[in-house]
């Protein structure tokens, strides 16, 4: 590895190049992340890796490395990107959701879709805790309303209820998501930013 950087900053690398990515993400972790800083993003050789490249480079030497670049970001500033991207993510499980009431669903798309509002639940309960927006009535009535959503269309699917599966995916789920992306999530970066 020719290259080290700390958000942009070339710094000595504090590992050496013969041990393996693994090692100096190991590092990172121990280290380097605290209370006050969380990687945001890794880069190497110039390009953002996922945690499945992060696994995949685990045993790759430093020598074969041309850069690598570790991004830190406060907490709070995670969440607040994390609430950002989440308001276009209701329009993709809106769509999802809206394409299965019209035509049906197949297992997979099903499972995708539940995951996804499962994974939406659970980041703004995330972004909630880290920004320590407190508990506001209308969040706590929407996201009751987003569970209860979904545990009614699993329990479409596994009654074979195909009618009111139909129901919630084209209108209820779809109106939830809208309110999520329109008065919750802004509700809750305007918290933020207070």
């Amino acid at each position: 590895m020719n290259h080290f950087l700390i958000n942009g900053v070339e710094k000595p690398s504090p590992v050496a190049s013969g041990e393996d990515f693994g090692t100096l993400m190991s590092y990172v972790t121990k280290n380097l992340i605290s209370g006050n800083m969380l990687v945001s993003t890794i880069r190497v050789d110039g390009r953002e890796i996922s945690p499945r490249d992060e696994q995949d480079l685990q045993k790759v030497p430093l020598a074969k490395l041309e850069s690598v670049e570790i991004i830190f970001a406060h907490p709070r500033e995670i969440a607040h990107d994390t609430l950002q991207m989440l308001i276009f993510f209701t329009q993709r499980l809106m769509t999802i959701s809206q394409d299965m009431g019209a035509s049906g669903d197949t297992e997979t798309e099903f499972l995708k879709l539940v995951d996804g509002v499962q994974t939406f639940s659970e980041a703004i309960q995330s972004a909630s805790i880290v920004l320590r927006t407190g508990t506001q009535e209308e969040i706590r009535i929407l996201g009751a309303d987003l569970l209860s959503i979904l545990d009614d269309i699993v329990g479409a699917k596994q009654a074979g209820n195909a009618a009111y599966l139909r129901e919630l995916l084209s209108t209820h789920l779809p109106e939830n998501l809208k309110l999520w992306g329109t008065e919750g999530i802004p509700l809750l970066i305007r918290s933020r930013d207070s």
